[in-house]
Protein backbone atom coordinates (compact mmCIF):
# COMPACT_ATOMS: atom_id res chain seq x y z
CA UNK A 1 0.00 0.00 0.00
CA UNK A 2 3.12 2.37 1.21
CA UNK A 3 4.06 1.73 -3.39
CA UNK A 4 0.66 2.37 -4.09
CA UNK A 5 1.57 5.71 -5.33
CA UNK A 6 5.31 6.01 -6.36
CA UNK A 7 5.44 3.17 -8.04
CA UNK A 8 2.71 4.02 -10.62
CA UNK A 9 4.20 7.46 -10.74
CA UNK A 10 7.77 6.10 -11.29
CA UNK A 11 7.14 3.75 -14.00
CA UNK A 12 5.04 6.38 -15.60
CA UNK A 13 6.87 9.72 -15.65
CA UNK A 14 10.64 9.21 -14.76
CA UNK A 15 11.55 6.27 -17.69
CA UNK A 16 12.70 8.13 -20.37
CA UNK A 17 11.42 6.77 -23.77
CA UNK A 18 13.54 4.79 -25.74
CA UNK A 19 13.14 3.43 -29.41
CA UNK A 20 13.89 -0.26 -30.65
CA UNK A 21 17.68 -1.20 -30.55
CA UNK A 22 18.10 -3.95 -33.38
CA UNK A 23 15.35 -5.07 -35.99
CA UNK A 24 14.50 -8.68 -35.84
CA UNK A 25 16.06 -10.45 -38.99
CA UNK A 26 14.64 -11.68 -42.23
CA UNK A 27 13.53 -14.69 -41.92
CA UNK A 28 13.20 -14.78 -37.99
CA UNK A 29 10.15 -15.42 -35.70
CA UNK A 30 9.36 -12.99 -32.84
CA UNK A 31 8.82 -16.20 -31.23
CA UNK A 32 12.62 -17.36 -32.23
CA UNK A 33 14.35 -15.02 -31.97
CA UNK A 34 14.99 -14.52 -28.27
CA UNK A 35 16.08 -17.88 -27.61
CA UNK A 36 18.61 -17.47 -30.60
CA UNK A 37 19.78 -14.10 -29.50
CA UNK A 38 20.37 -15.36 -25.73
CA UNK A 39 22.07 -18.22 -26.68
CA UNK A 40 24.20 -16.03 -28.83
CA UNK A 41 24.84 -13.72 -26.03
CA UNK A 42 25.79 -16.52 -23.78
CA UNK A 43 28.47 -17.60 -25.97
CA UNK A 44 29.83 -14.36 -26.62
CA UNK A 45 29.88 -13.31 -23.06
CA UNK A 46 32.02 -16.85 -22.32
CA UNK A 47 34.52 -15.84 -25.21
CA UNK A 48 35.19 -12.11 -24.56
CA UNK A 49 33.87 -11.30 -21.23
CA UNK A 50 35.84 -12.54 -18.65
CA UNK A 51 34.73 -10.49 -15.51
CA UNK A 52 30.92 -10.72 -16.81
CA UNK A 53 30.60 -14.55 -16.70
CA UNK A 54 32.58 -14.75 -13.41
CA UNK A 55 29.82 -12.12 -11.88
CA UNK A 56 26.89 -14.02 -13.70
CA UNK A 57 28.10 -16.96 -11.70
CA UNK A 58 28.61 -15.90 -8.19
CA UNK A 59 24.80 -14.07 -8.68
CA UNK A 60 23.79 -17.76 -7.71
CA UNK A 61 25.06 -17.31 -4.31
CA UNK A 62 23.56 -13.71 -4.33
CA UNK A 63 22.88 -12.14 -1.02
CA UNK A 64 19.60 -11.42 -2.85
CA UNK A 65 19.10 -15.44 -4.37
CA UNK A 66 15.34 -15.86 -4.27
CA UNK A 67 13.32 -12.98 -3.75
CA UNK A 68 12.19 -12.75 0.56
CA UNK A 69 14.76 -16.46 0.89
CA UNK A 70 15.92 -14.68 4.36
CA UNK A 71 13.10 -12.65 5.17
CA UNK A 72 11.17 -16.28 5.55
CA UNK A 73 14.15 -17.73 7.07
CA UNK A 74 14.30 -14.60 9.57
CA UNK A 75 10.83 -13.86 10.25
CA UNK A 76 10.74 -18.39 11.23
CA UNK A 77 13.79 -17.62 13.55
CA UNK A 78 12.02 -14.27 14.89
CA UNK A 79 8.83 -16.04 15.53
CA UNK A 80 9.72 -19.63 16.87
CA UNK A 81 13.02 -19.05 18.70
CA UNK A 82 12.09 -15.36 20.16
CA UNK A 83 8.73 -16.03 20.55
CA UNK A 84 7.60 -12.40 19.07
CA UNK A 85 4.08 -10.93 18.58
CA UNK A 86 3.08 -10.19 15.13
CA UNK A 87 3.16 -6.58 16.23
CA UNK A 88 7.08 -7.01 17.33
CA UNK A 89 7.68 -8.44 13.99
CA UNK A 90 5.87 -5.95 12.14
CA UNK A 91 8.40 -3.39 13.81
CA UNK A 92 11.06 -4.58 12.70
CA UNK A 93 10.29 -4.91 9.11
CA UNK A 94 9.59 -1.28 9.16
CA UNK A 95 13.06 -0.66 10.63
CA UNK A 96 14.64 -2.91 8.11
CA UNK A 97 12.42 -0.81 5.34
CA UNK A 98 13.46 2.55 7.09
CA UNK A 99 17.56 1.67 7.16
CA UNK A 100 17.21 1.06 3.20
CA UNK A 101 17.35 5.14 2.94
CA UNK A 102 20.19 5.94 4.48
CA UNK A 103 21.86 2.71 3.36
CA UNK A 104 21.31 3.93 -0.46
CA UNK A 105 22.54 7.38 0.27
CA UNK A 106 25.44 5.54 1.96
CA UNK A 107 25.99 3.09 -1.49
CA UNK A 108 26.52 6.35 -3.76
CA UNK A 109 28.99 8.10 -1.36
CA UNK A 110 31.08 5.03 -1.35
CA UNK A 111 30.88 4.29 -4.80
CA UNK A 112 32.17 8.19 -5.60
CA UNK A 113 34.98 7.96 -3.18
CA UNK A 114 35.91 4.23 -4.59
CA UNK A 115 34.35 2.10 -6.93
CA UNK A 116 31.32 -0.19 -7.31
CA UNK A 117 33.14 -3.22 -6.50
CA UNK A 118 34.96 -2.64 -3.51
CA UNK A 119 31.37 -0.85 -2.26
CA UNK A 120 29.27 -4.30 -3.15
CA UNK A 121 32.30 -6.24 -1.14
CA UNK A 122 31.75 -3.87 1.85
CA UNK A 123 28.04 -3.82 1.86
CA UNK A 124 28.08 -7.60 1.23
CA UNK A 125 30.36 -7.78 4.15
CA UNK A 126 27.68 -5.86 6.42
CA UNK A 127 25.23 -7.99 5.33
CA UNK A 128 26.83 -11.08 6.05
CA UNK A 129 27.80 -9.84 9.68
CA UNK A 130 24.15 -8.93 10.61
CA UNK A 131 22.82 -12.48 9.05
CA UNK A 132 25.05 -14.04 11.59
CA UNK A 133 24.26 -11.47 14.38
CA UNK A 134 21.36 -13.50 15.54
CA UNK A 135 22.93 -17.08 15.91
CA UNK A 136 25.28 -15.28 17.33
CA UNK A 137 23.91 -13.19 19.94
CA UNK A 138 20.26 -14.03 20.25
CA UNK A 139 20.17 -16.41 22.63
CA UNK A 140 16.03 -16.63 23.40
CA UNK A 141 12.92 -14.07 24.04
CA UNK A 142 14.51 -12.45 26.43
CA UNK A 143 16.97 -10.26 23.95
CA UNK A 144 14.46 -9.98 20.85
CA UNK A 145 15.26 -6.36 21.92
CA UNK A 146 18.23 -6.70 19.94
CA UNK A 147 16.94 -8.30 16.86
CA UNK A 148 15.22 -4.07 16.00
CA UNK A 149 18.96 -3.51 15.75
CA UNK A 150 19.91 -6.30 13.67
CA UNK A 151 16.70 -5.44 11.63
CA UNK A 152 18.26 -2.01 11.26
CA UNK A 153 21.55 -3.36 10.23
CA UNK A 154 20.15 -5.40 7.72
CA UNK A 155 17.69 -2.38 6.03
CA UNK A 156 21.12 -0.47 5.86
CA UNK A 157 23.25 -3.29 4.14
CA UNK A 158 20.29 -3.99 1.86
CA UNK A 159 20.00 -0.71 0.68
CA UNK A 160 23.60 -0.48 0.63
CA UNK A 161 24.64 -3.49 -1.52
CA UNK A 162 21.13 -3.70 -4.12
CA UNK A 163 22.51 -0.17 -5.85
CA UNK A 164 26.04 -1.51 -5.86
CA UNK A 165 25.52 -4.42 -7.12
CA UNK A 166 23.65 -3.40 -10.22
CA UNK A 167 25.76 -0.28 -10.75
CA UNK A 168 28.70 -3.21 -10.78
CA UNK A 169 26.46 -5.44 -13.54
CA UNK A 170 26.02 -2.32 -15.29
CA UNK A 171 29.36 -1.24 -15.82
CA UNK A 172 30.74 -5.12 -17.27
CA UNK A 173 27.71 -5.67 -19.63
CA UNK A 174 28.07 -4.57 -23.36
CA UNK A 175 26.51 -1.40 -24.51
CA UNK A 176 23.02 -1.78 -26.23
CA UNK A 177 21.58 -5.05 -24.43
CA UNK A 178 20.73 -3.75 -21.22
CA UNK A 179 17.30 -4.44 -21.19
CA UNK A 180 18.79 -8.34 -22.25
CA UNK A 181 21.39 -8.92 -19.39
CA UNK A 182 19.12 -7.24 -16.71
CA UNK A 183 16.20 -10.66 -17.69
CA UNK A 184 19.85 -12.67 -17.54
CA UNK A 185 20.24 -11.13 -14.42
CA UNK A 186 17.24 -11.45 -12.66
CA UNK A 187 16.72 -15.52 -13.83
CA UNK A 188 20.46 -16.16 -12.43
CA UNK A 189 19.81 -14.62 -9.58
CA UNK A 190 16.54 -16.73 -8.50
CA UNK A 191 17.89 -20.60 -9.61
CA UNK A 192 19.41 -21.23 -6.24
CA UNK A 193 16.68 -19.48 -4.39
CA UNK A 194 15.67 -22.85 -2.86
CA UNK A 195 18.55 -23.95 -1.09
CA UNK A 196 18.99 -21.76 2.00
CA UNK A 197 15.47 -22.62 3.12
CA UNK A 198 16.10 -26.21 2.08
CA UNK A 199 18.85 -26.49 4.03
CA UNK A 200 17.36 -24.44 7.07
CA UNK A 201 14.39 -27.23 7.47
CA UNK A 202 16.18 -30.02 6.96
CA UNK A 203 18.89 -28.76 10.18
CA UNK A 204 15.28 -27.72 12.01
CA UNK A 205 13.89 -31.27 11.26
CA UNK A 206 16.80 -32.91 12.50
CA UNK A 207 17.11 -31.00 15.71
CA UNK A 208 19.73 -28.58 15.39
CA UNK A 209 20.01 -25.57 17.26
CA UNK A 210 18.12 -22.68 14.92
CA UNK A 211 20.86 -20.74 16.18
CA UNK A 212 23.40 -22.78 13.80
CA UNK A 213 20.54 -22.59 11.00
CA UNK A 214 20.37 -19.00 10.98
CA UNK A 215 24.15 -19.21 10.82
CA UNK A 216 24.55 -20.77 7.52
CA UNK A 217 23.35 -17.52 5.49
CA UNK A 218 26.21 -15.93 5.91
CA UNK A 219 28.42 -18.72 4.11
CA UNK A 220 26.39 -18.31 0.88
CA UNK A 221 27.38 -14.62 0.49
CA UNK A 222 30.75 -14.84 1.73
CA UNK A 223 31.56 -17.77 -1.44
CA UNK A 224 30.08 -14.78 -3.70
CA UNK A 225 32.69 -12.35 -2.32
CA UNK A 226 35.52 -15.14 -3.59
CA UNK A 227 34.51 -15.39 -7.56
CA UNK A 228 34.70 -11.18 -7.69
CA UNK A 229 37.90 -9.93 -9.14
CA UNK A 230 40.24 -6.69 -8.89
CA UNK A 231 40.73 -6.50 -12.77
CA UNK A 232 37.06 -5.61 -13.21
CA UNK A 233 37.79 -2.06 -12.13
CA UNK A 234 38.59 -1.38 -15.47
CA UNK A 235 36.00 -2.51 -18.28
CA UNK A 236 38.26 -3.42 -21.22
CA UNK A 237 34.80 -2.72 -23.91
CA UNK A 238 35.34 1.33 -23.41
CA UNK A 239 38.48 2.45 -25.53
CA UNK A 240 40.17 5.91 -24.39
CA UNK A 241 38.48 9.06 -24.31
CA UNK A 242 34.56 7.49 -24.47
CA UNK A 243 32.57 9.77 -22.39
CA UNK A 244 29.01 8.64 -23.61
CA UNK A 245 26.54 7.91 -20.98
CA UNK A 246 25.37 4.55 -20.32
CA UNK A 247 21.86 3.68 -19.27
CA UNK A 248 21.18 0.54 -17.70
CA UNK A 249 18.21 -0.20 -15.01
CA UNK A 250 17.53 3.07 -14.17
CA UNK A 251 20.84 4.72 -13.50
CA UNK A 252 23.32 6.30 -16.07
CA UNK A 253 26.90 5.82 -15.36
CA UNK A 254 28.58 8.21 -17.01
CA UNK A 255 32.49 8.10 -17.57
CA UNK A 256 35.42 10.54 -17.62
CA UNK A 257 38.82 10.79 -18.47
CA UNK A 258 41.23 9.97 -15.41
CA UNK A 259 44.42 11.63 -14.80
CA UNK A 260 47.15 11.87 -17.54
CA UNK A 261 46.75 8.42 -19.27
CA UNK A 262 43.07 10.00 -20.39
CA UNK A 263 41.54 6.44 -20.16
CA UNK A 264 38.22 5.55 -19.14
CA UNK A 265 37.92 3.63 -15.35
CA UNK A 266 35.38 2.44 -12.93
CA UNK A 267 36.81 4.95 -10.30
CA UNK A 268 35.38 8.11 -11.67
CA UNK A 269 32.21 6.80 -12.56
CA UNK A 270 29.07 9.09 -11.43
CA UNK A 271 25.75 7.64 -10.91
CA UNK A 272 22.98 10.08 -11.21
CA UNK A 273 19.15 9.04 -11.55
CA UNK A 274 17.60 8.69 -14.55
CA UNK A 275 14.84 11.51 -14.99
Amino acid sequence: SISFVPLPYSWSFLLRKRGPLSEIPKGSSLFTIGFLQVHETARTVFKKYHGLTWFTISLLWSPANGAGVVTSIVVTFLTSYLNMTTIEIGIAHFLMLMGAFPGSLFSQLVMRKTNPLTSFRMSVLLYSIATAMPGAFLRGPNEKEYAYVVALLWGISIGWMVPSQRVLFCTLIPRGQETEFMGIFTFVDQILGWLPPLLFSAMNERGVDMRVSVSILPFFFASQSLLYRKDWIIPKRRGPGDTRDHTCAGIVIRSRKSGKSHTTRFLTYQIRKTM
